[in-house]
């Protein structure tokens, strides 16, 4: 690099050359190194998803996946069953409370349809047609 002195104005001035550019320290990640070398450069460590030392090892990987999605798709089927049997069964003994509640019920027939103008608003609410 090159070191000149000037002076302008009473004030002196360094300026110097390089043919390197400069690059000074990073001010919001001081804790980040400079990287010296390309990114291509620098060897990678392989995952383990891409580690596979023969073909035989990894066609047995693909059928346990397989074979763990499988159970996986059992099982949920399994409780889906369960809970569509669950909502008929729950169906059902409402239907069948129902039923026995208008079984047990007293009823009493009303001929005389003069009597309805006489009831009073709660008396209408308990009234049902069948």
């Amino acid at each position: 690099f090159c070191l000149s002195l000037l002076i302008i104005m009473g004030k002196a001035q360094v300026l110097i050359e390089t043919d390197m550019p400069v690059r000074g320290k990073p001010v919001a990640i001081p804790w980040k190194a400079q990287c010296t070398e390309r990114h291509s450069s620098i060897k990678k460590k392989r995952t383990t998803n891409y580690n596979f030392s023969t073909w035989d090892r990894r066609q047995i990987q693909r059928e346990e996946r397989k074979r763990i999605k499988q159970i996986e798709k059992e099982l949920k089927e399994k409780k889906e069953n369960e809970k569509a049997e669950r909502k008929r069964r729950r169906e059902e003994n409402e239907q069948r409370r129902i039923e026995n509640e208008r079984k047990s019920e007293k009823v009493q027939k009303i001929t005389n349809t003069n009597k309805l103008k006489k009831l009073s608003k709660k008396q209408w609410r308990s009234i049902e047609k069948r």
